[in-house]
């Protein structure tokens, strides 16, 4: 238990010289001093039993020579418990009685039983470690005395004279079994006839990404085989049948890539496949621009897809006059009905100057509000900035009239002029 807190004493006058004690207390190493570092004298401390001892606690006061002053705690080692012992109603452990830790004793037959093989034990800070006596009475017998065969369960054959028991086959074997009697020491009887039987494959073998060579596998037999299926990709592991029970060590399988046999078409979307590994699945779509419904393409176990059936057939553009803002420019090119990827080209009307911009059909689903065009950059048709268009200047035609005067020089497409008369002339 924890030393109590040192009790305080008062503190010296500046005069007064400090006096810390070092010296007096107990050197077992046993023995928790702890609390009693740096006391000065008239304070006390805690001295108490660790480890694998135990005892009282005591209390050391630091007097004003420097010396501790008290009582050694009665430290003595812990003894071991014999309950273990209760049990066993063939030995006497009398000698393991109060033993205390690192002491060893000798466990004995009791009176009337016979010693086959000494036992001893110790005493250890957990309890009793040790081998117990081989104690039996006279005239018993040993079912290992039946033989040393693995084939054979004499394990119900430690019996007194004139008792029976049973001999079976052993874990991993199927056969008969016969009756045993114990007299003078001796057993007496014949032994079954025993055969191996197959070791039960466990079920985490059936799993689709293993093979393996273990069916029907017995204990004499060599070892079995676990390896990867075709598709998976790892090392083979040895699996042996002992006593019936199947070893079950697994390879670690990991599932191989497809690569052979990849859906393609110029009008599907295969991204989805890409990466898709043996036991998994991917979507083939159409492509942008292209309608039609999905389909499934499976990886399968010999590094190939299954084959994929799939219609897309190419979405066309409406006209791109009808598109708001279109009108009244001039088309050039396949703007009334086009197939994806197609181009129009768009300047301004006749009279008019402007930089020509380029139109394509995406012809998907998604730029259909603007009949399926798009700018060169993806942007829709009726968003995307049109021909800044100029009025060009007339400079043919101008009614130059003799009697009359006209305002005409500078003015643009679609602007109108005056003409004038003089005075003595009239415009018919």
């Amino acid at each position: 238990s924890p030393s109590p807190s040192p009790s305080p004493s008062p503190s010296p006058s500046p005069e007064e010289e400090v006096v810390i004690c070092t010296i007096g207390l107990p050197t077992f190493t046993y023995m928790d001093k702890s609390g009693c570092d740096g006391l000065t004298a008239g304070e006390t401390c805690s001295v108490s039993c660790t480890g694998d001892y135990f005892g009282s606690a005591t209390r050391y006061t630091c007097t004003e020579s420097g010396e501790f002053s008290g009582t050694s705690p009665g430290c003595e080692l812990k003894t071991c418990d014999t309950n273990l012992f209760e049990e066993m109603t063939n030995i006497d452990a009398s000698d393991c009685q109060d033993k205390s830790i690192g002491q060893a004793c000798i466990p004995e037959c009791k009176d009337g039983f016979i010693t086959e093989s000494d036992g001893a034990f110790i005493c250890q800070s957990g309890g009793f470690d040790g081998v117990y006596p081989t104690c039996s009475l006279p005239g018993a017998c040993k079912g290992q005395n039946i033989g040393a065969d693995f084939r054979f369960d004499t394990s119900a054959c430690d019996i007194s004279s004139g008792e029976q028991c049973m001999v079976t086959c052993a874990a991993g074997y199927v056969g008969t079994s016969e009756s045993y009697i114990c007299a003078n020491g001796e057993l007496g009887g014949s032994l079954p006839i025993c055969e191996s039987s197959a070791c039960t494959v466990p079920a985490s073998f059936s799993d689709s990404k293993f093979v393996h060579t273990c069916d029907g596998i017995k204990s004499e037999d060599p070892s079995c085989t676990v390896s990867c299926a075709s598709g998976y990709e790892g090392t083979q592991v040895a699996n042996d049948c002992t006593k019936g029970t199947l070893s079950e060590i697994l390879p670690k399988c990991a599932a191989s890539m497809c690569t052979r046999n990849f859906p393609f078409d110029v009008t599907w979307n295969m991204s989805d496949c890409k990466g898709t590994v043996t036991g998994g699945s991917c979507e083939v779509a159409c492509r942008r621009g292209y309608s039609g419904a999905t389909a499934t393409a499976s990886c399968e176990a010999n590094g190939a897809f299954t084959d994929v059936s799939l219609t897309c057939t190419p979405m066309t553009c409406g006209a791109l006059s009808s598109v708001p803002g279109y009108s009244d420019l001039q088309l050039f090119g396949d703007c009334d009905s086009a197939d994806r990827s197609e181009q129009c080209f768009v300047t301004c009307a006749r009279g008019y100057s402007g930089h020509p911009t380029r139109r394509v059909c995406d012809a998907a689903s998604d730029t259909m509000a603007a009949n399926g065009w798009v700018n060169g950059s993806g942007i829709l048709a009726s968003v995307a900035s049109l021909p800044t268009c100029v009025g060009r200047e007339c400079v043919f035609g101008i009614p130059y009239l003799r009697g009359a005067t006209n305002d005409c020089t500078g003015k643009t497409t679609g602007e109108t002029c005056e003409v004038t008369a003089h005075p003595g002339f009239q415009v018919e």
